[in-house]
C-alpha cells in the first residue's frame, strides 16, 4: 500500500489500484467531477508516464490542480531594467543592511493581500511570493555580485518581473543614508495611496567656531569604542542539503534553497514544506 495526500487527508491506497486507472482514483478519493483537472505527483513531479515499478509500497503520493494558466515568458529587456535599478546605488553596507531591516509596508499583514489583488497570478508561484514579503530572501536575490543568478531568477519565475519593475524604485536622496532606519527601504517599496512626498533636507548649518583644547580632544577620543562594529551574519551555505534535495527530485535550486531558509537546513521539513508548495 502507498500513501495518497489530497490537502490534509491521507489514504492508502494499492499501487496496482494507482497504476490501472488515476482518473478514476482521483474521482473517488476527492470526489470531484472533472478528475482530469487533477494530476498525481512524486517527490513533487507530476506523475505523466507508467509509474516506476521499482517504487516501493512505503511511497507516498500527492494529488494536485492541473495549471491550465498559460505559462509566462521572460522579458529580456525588463530582466536588465530591474537589474539597472537595483544595482545603481552599489552599496555593500546598504547590501548588508537588508538583513536586519524591514520596511512598514511588507511587514504589514495587507502588503501580500494586495501584491496579489493586483498580481493573481502571483499565487501559481509560491516562490516569488515569498520573494516579495521575505526581506533575506530579497537580499539573497539581490546580493552583490550575483547579476548572472538574479537573470536565472527571473527567467525561472517570469511572473515576479513586473511586481518588480512596479515596486522596485529609488528615490532621489541618498540611498545609504536612509538604509539604516526601520521606516526607509528604497529598493523595494510597496505602492501606497496619499502617501505624503519626503521631506526635503535643509541646508546644514555652519558648525560654530570654537577652540579645542588637547585636554578635550584626548578626553573625545577615550569615549570612542575599540570594539570593532557588528557585521551581519552571511547566510548559510546550504550546498550539502541542495543536493541530498537534489536526490529526491527537486532540483530547483532556487525552490530548494528558499525551502532551506525557511526551515533552517532541516532536509526532511524541507521536502515537506516543497510537497506542500507542489499543490
Amino acid at each position: 500500500m502507498v500513501k495518497v495526500f489530497y490537502n490534509a487527508t491521507s489514504h492508502n491506497v494499492g499501487i496496482n489500484e494507482l497504476r490501472e486507472n488515476r482518473h478514476q482514483l482521483i474521482n473517488k478519493l476527492t470526489g470531484v467531477e472533472n478528475p482530469e483537472n487533477f494530476g498525481i505527483t512524486f517527490n513533487g513531479k507530476l506523475v505523466t508516464e507508467e509509474i516506476d515499478p521499482s517504487i516501493k509500497d512505503t511511497a507516498c503520493f500527492r494529488i494536485v490542480p492541473l495549471k491550465k494558466h498559460q505559462e509566462a515568458v521572460a522579458n529580456e529587456e525588463d530582466i536588465e531594467k530591474i537589474i539597472k535599478r537595483a544595482y545603481r546605488h552599489k552599496n555593500e553596507s546598504v547590501q548588508l543592511s537588508l538583513h536586519g531591516y524591514a520596511t512598514k509596508e511588507v511587514c504589514f499583514p495587507g502588503f501580500a493581500h494586495k501584491i496579489l489583488e493586483k498580481y493573481p497570478d502571483l499565487k501559481n508561484d509560491p516562490v516569488v511570493l515569498v520573494g516579495i514579503t521575505d526581506l533575506s530572501y530579497f537580499c539573497f536575490i539581490f546580493g552583490e555580485n550575483n547579476k548572472d543568478q538574479l537573470r536565472q531568477f527571473f527567467r525561472h519565475h517570469p511572473r515576479c518581473i513586473p511586481v518588480y519593475l512596479d515596486a522596485l524604485t529609488l528615490p532621489q536622496y541618498d540611498v545609504s543614508s536612509q538604509f539604516y532606519t526601520n521606516n526607509s527601504i528604497p529598493y523595494f517599496r510597496a505602492p501606497a495611496a496619499n502617501q505624503p512626498p519626503p521631506v526635503e533636507a535643509g541646508p546644514i548649518a555652519a558648525p560654530a567656531a570654537s577652540v579645542i583644547s588637547q585636554q578635550d580632544l584626548a578626553s573625545a577620543l577615550a569615549s570612542i569604542p575599540t570594539n570593532p562594529p557588528m557585521i551581519p551574519q552571511a547566510l548559510p551555505d546550504y550546498t550539502a542539503q541542495l543536493e541530498q534535495l537534489a536526490e529526491f527530485g527537486f532540483a530547483d535550486a532556487t525552490l530548494g534553497l528558499l525551502a532551506l531558509q525557511q526551515t533552517n537546513g532541516d532536509v526532511q521539513a524541507a521536502l515537506e514544506l516543497l510537497l506542500d508548495m507542489t499543490q
